[in-house]
């Protein structure tokens, strides 16, 4: 589909209220693909690959993906879609802060969140990162820029298994075709520069966020897992997060924190934890 002169790949399927799912980082709408079938049936589903992403054309740069610029290219796309409002949100992830901001600009269009192990803009302040942590998050993204810089070598294709890791890979049960063109895709150097420019500006995206005035009376349902994916995790670290999900979900007047018996992958690993809070806050959306 073109959207304001750009290719975006864009899923548009099943009948009923519309439901809109934003990927976490790097995520291309098949971080969803185990969701989006117990939807269907019930929700018109929307989701996109982010620009630079799968296979979205990137932007010009400059490339701003703080949450406020991201909401309005996902404003445009509902708009070329034809997807009519009241709009679920659903993002996991940093795409928890894409469709905050998307409420802020059309709260009026919005009938609810579900936030699914996001993002929050108080995180690096209220958690402490291990160094080590901190260390490897300097390392990936110095690995990601030199890709980038390197496409014409060849570079961001050694990153593809860092990206798309098998296991990843197998509980989405995507087709063999498609898995191979998606790594094919994230072997571009302009694929590579959007996760870069993802990682690289969350802290600017997190001090935009606390900025945000998103009406109390859109209700927001926050999943949290309950551990972390990596091992060498602080303890405490999850506790943390999961006290800022409940404090987010509380300036909500129909708030509601749920907490999942898995990591941070929802999407992939409870699925239908995810679809669960979508279709009850389908099927008790408020009035606009």
């Amino acid at each position: 589909m073109i959207v304001e002169g750009r290719e975006v790949r864009v899923l548009d399927e099943g009948t009923g209220p519309t439901v809109v799912l934003e990927a976490g980082a790097g995520a291309t709408l098949d971080s969803w693909a185990r969701v989006i079938p117990l939807l269907t049936p019930e929700a018109r589903v929307v989701a996109y690959d982010r620009s630079g992403l799968g296979f979205s054309d990137p932007m010009p740069a400059p490339d701003d993906r703080r949450p406020r610029a991201v909401a309005a290219q996902l404003d445009a796309i509902l708009a070329a879609v034809g997807a009519p409002p009241p709009y679920v949100l659903v993002g996991h992830s940093i795409g928890g802060l894409y469709v905050r901001a998307f409420a802020e600009r059309r709260p009026d269009a919005v009938a609810g969140l579900v936030l699914v192990d996001p993002s929050h803009e108080d995180m690096q302040k209220a958690v402490p990162t291990p160094r080590a942590e901190k260390v490897l998050g300097t390392v990936v993204k110095g690995m990601l820029r030199a890709a980038a810089w390197l496409g014409p070598l060849g570079a961001p294709r050694l990153l593809t298994p860092l990206l798309m890791p098998k296991a990843t890979v197998t509980k989405l049960a995507l087709e063999p075709d498609h898995v191979a063109a998606i790594r094919t895709r994230y072997g571009r150097a302009d694929a590579i520069r959007a996760i870069y420019q993802e990682l690289a500006q969350l802290t600017a995206a997190l001090d935009q966020t606390r900025e945000l005035q998103v009406p109390p009376s859109i209700p927001v349902t926050e999943l949290s897992g309950d551990r972390f994916d990596r091992k060498a995790s602080n303890p405490d670290t999850r506790r943390l997060i999961n006290e800022l999900h409940a404090a987010l979900a509380a300036t909500s007047d129909a708030g509601r924190h749920v907490v999942v018996d898995c990591g941070h992958l929802v999407p992939i690993d409870r699925p239908e934890a995810v679809a669960d809070a979508v279709l009850t806050m389908v099927r008790e959306q408020r009035p606009l």
